[in-house]
């Protein structure tokens, strides 16, 4: 009979110690889902505001392009022409800005590479 009892304790603290172990993987796995679930949640938060900031700079160009485009009339009474080199060059310096700000922010993720502005130099001498 004290044998049976023996094997009887020693199956409960096997059972137990089996829970105990379930219960830690269980808690373990709800960790991981939290941890992969925040992480999802800013990268959608990191797309947003990537979104919202390249909105932002189209609608400045825009802005800037109509402001350029409506001057006043000339001596002649025709309006004058939107210059081409003006705004190629407003372009250029709105683009290279937002992209040397995404490509330093955001190199990982892009995996940009190196951006040089027009009219840098390209010589590594300095």
């Amino acid at each position: 009979m004290h044998h049976k009892s023996i094997i009887i304790i020693i199956i409960i603290i096997i059972i137990i110690i089996i829970s105990i172990i379930i219960i830690i993987i269980i808690i373990i796995i709800c960790i991981i889902i939290i941890t992969i679930i925040c992480i999802c949640i800013i990268i959608i938060i990191c797309i947003i505001i990537i979104i919202i900031i390249i909105c932002i700079i189209v609608v400045v160009v825009v802005v800037v392009v109509i402001i350029i485009g409506i001057q006043p009339l000339g001596w002649s009474g025709q309006r004058p022409e939107l210059s081409q080199a003006t705004g190629m060059a407003l372009v250029h310096c709105i683009l290279s800005t937002f992209l040397g700000v995404a490509c330093h922010c955001f190199l990982p993720l892009f995996r940009c590479s190196h951006f040089t502005p027009p009219g840098a130099s390209t010589s590594d001498t300095t």
